[in-house]
């Protein structure tokens, strides 16, 4: 296949990117693409082995989640590695001379999208063994088909299996005993900006556990597990995770009271862009068969407000389906979980308590857009009408905070239009691109026997009414920050894309917009497979508690638990074979 010289396109001056950035960029697109040509002929596709239609991939590995879709342009595949520099490479603390990538903080969690998205794969809670040692911490066993048997040894039901302790230097967060890639969500009771979840009013939206110099850390999160015994009808007996959150060392003050947290770890990120081509009406049908179907299966979308379009839609982002676009996700993660800001989120997340968070200095990147963006750089919305209802990333409109002063390096605004930010509309579209042109990895031993016999009994458990197969997709809801060749595709993500109370046992108590504290948004399983070879681990459910597809089926309740209690009683080989079928996705 014929790819296109990595030339950076004009931009008017706005800045330069280093040439060995795109140089490095180049290169390793080029060794991943290796083996990762598209399917060309016209065969029929009954088991869902093309999961992204034209845009898949063959690949695994290191870099199975990081290749661009198999039907991109020349010019669209530049664009590609354009948004793949901004995206993994760190951003600094202001002021510095990469005047591109500095305005890091005040506070954040991350120094890049890469930083909780490691090969746009998914995250993990801390790595707890490797922090404490393994004389200290009694290796619990997991409920994997292959492992369960080892549970019979597992400690009382309730004994903690390791714990963070305290960092020995205090407050700093960007310790190594210190999640990335897991955000602690905050809000207390009510209704925020647009109907979203009410910030608590020191801390925001998220606990931020790292900052720039000068300023502290909002405090440090902390976790322990206890253990959850249960067995198979076959008498296999396995133990789960129950992890326990805590907050300490807050650097401004107690949290208000009635405080709300969840934590959420990152997802990867393959085919995001494919989901945002799937139609409204399709998500809309899925709620209606499953109100018309017996069973206990009543999935519903969550309508949320999205800062691109200006306008409510159906949330198909974030644990909870919190957020619509990918756009809005992304801008949102900027400058929530790393501290940058952009024309749609110009201001810092500084609460009026948070004085030296207010008096850090700004990025120079926020006097790069003197002007407002030409109209074919800026976001237009598809004809997809919004949904009807009340009206109102990493996931969730940022809090509106306190904003503060440039520093003495920045620059004013030139016009109320383009508030000074520090990522462009440019830069910041194309880092969208990039997430939104990721393409998903082909499935692998689709006709295998056994993957056959876990196909089957994923039916019989009724899995498939929340993890719908299969989509064809439509146009995107912003043209200009996808591409043509995600639409028209068959796609096979399996999910709904709605909302499912999911019982007690993973319920956090907090509301975010129309999702309730039982209620999560059914997560697509293309990929999943792939996820150890990706990111080195198993780890699943919106905070990582699972170790593997197994105990994420096990932690499944509320309306999801008949197809819970049918997996419970499968021989050790149905379960095997359950599992073998949801890996090769």
């Amino acid at each position: 296949m014929k790819h296109a010289p990595l030339a950076w396109p004009g931009r008017g001056g706005a800045f330069l990117l280093d040439a060995s950035i795109v140089a490095g960029a180049a290169l390793l697109l080029a060794s991943a693409l290796v083996g990762a040509e598209p399917r060309t002929d016209a065969e029929p596709n009954p088991l869902g082995e093309l999961t992204g239609g034209a845009t898949t991939v063959y690949a695994d590995g290191r870099n199975a989640f990081s290749l661009p879709a198999a039907n991109l342009t020349d010019e669209e595949r530049t664009r590609f590695v354009i948004g793949n520099s901004f995206f993994k490479r760190n951003w600094v603390e202001a002021p510095a001379s990469t005047r591109a990538r500095d305005g890091l903080g005040p506070h954040f969690i991350a120094r890049s999208c890469g930083g909780c998205h490691v090969q746009d794969g998914r995250g993990a809670p801390p790595d707890l063994r490797r922090r404490l040692g393994p004389a200290s911490t009694p290796k619990q066993p997991s409920a994997s088909a292959s492992t369960a048997s080892a549970a019979a040894s597992a400690p009382n039901s309730e004994a903690v299996l390791a714990e963070v302790p305290a960092s020995p230097t205090g407050l700093r967060g960007d310790e190594h005993d210190q999640p990335v890639a897991l955000l602690m969500r905050l809000s207390v009771p009510g209704r925020g900006t647009h109907g979203g979840p009410k910030p608590e009013p020191v801390y925001g939206e998220a606990l931020s556990n790292a900052a720039i110099t000068g300023v502290r850390p909002e405090g440090r999160i902390t976790l322990h597990y206890s253990a959850v015994h249960g067995r198979f009808a076959d008498g296999t007996p396995y133990a789960l995770q129950r992890p326990h959150y805590g907050l300490e060392d807050l650097a401004y003050g107690p949290l208000a009271a009635g405080t709300m947290t969840s934590p959420r770890i990152a997802p990867q990120l393959i085919g995001v862009g494919l989901l945002e081509a799937i139609a409204d009406e399709d998500i809309e049908r899925n709620a209606r068969k499953q109100a018309a179907a017996k069973g206990p299966v009543k999935g519903r979308p969550n309508r949320v407000w999205d800062a691109f379009a200006q306008a409510e839609r159906i949330g198909r982002y974030g644990w909870k389906a919190n957020v619509a676009s990918l756009a809005h996700q992304t801008a949102a993660a900027f400058v929530g979980d790393i501290g940058i800001t952009s024309r749609q989120f110009p201001d810092e997340t500084c609460s009026a308590a948070q004085t030296d968070c207010l008096s850090a200095p700004r990025g120079a990147g926020a006097g790069r857009q003197s002007k407002p963006a030409t109209p074919e750089h800026l976001p237009i919305a598809t004809g997809r009408s919004a949904p009807s209802g009340s009206a109102g990333a990493r996931e969730g409109e940022p809090a509106s905070r306190v904003s503060r002063p440039s520093a003495a390096h920045g620059m004013a605004a030139a016009a109320e239009s383009a508030a000074p930010v520090e990522i462009d509309d440019r830069t910041l579209g194309d880092v969208v691109f990039y997430q939104a042109t990721l393409a998903p990895p082909a499935r692998r031993n689709a006709s295998d026997p056994q993957v056959l016999r876990g196909q089957r009994l994923f039916a019989d458990a009724q899995c498939a009414a929340c993890h719908r197969p299969s989509y064809v997709t439509t146009a995107p809801p912003f043209p200009r920050l996808s591409s043509p060749a995600l639409q028209n595709q068959r796609i096979w993500p399996y999910t709904d894309l709605l909302l499912h109370d999911m019982g007690e046992g993973l319920a956090d108590g907090r509301p975010d917009f129309a999702a309730g504290g039982r209620q999560w948004r059914t997560p697509p399983l293309w990929g999943i497979g792939l996820i150890a070879g990706v990111n080195g681990h198993d780890r699943l459910l919106h905070d990582g508690r699972a170790r593997g597809v197994l105990e994420a089926i096990l932690w499944h309740g509320g309306e999801a638990r008949a197809s819970r209690d049918r997996v419970l009683t499968m021989s050790r080989a149905e379960r095997d074979a359950l599992v073998r079928f949801v890996e090769s996705l």
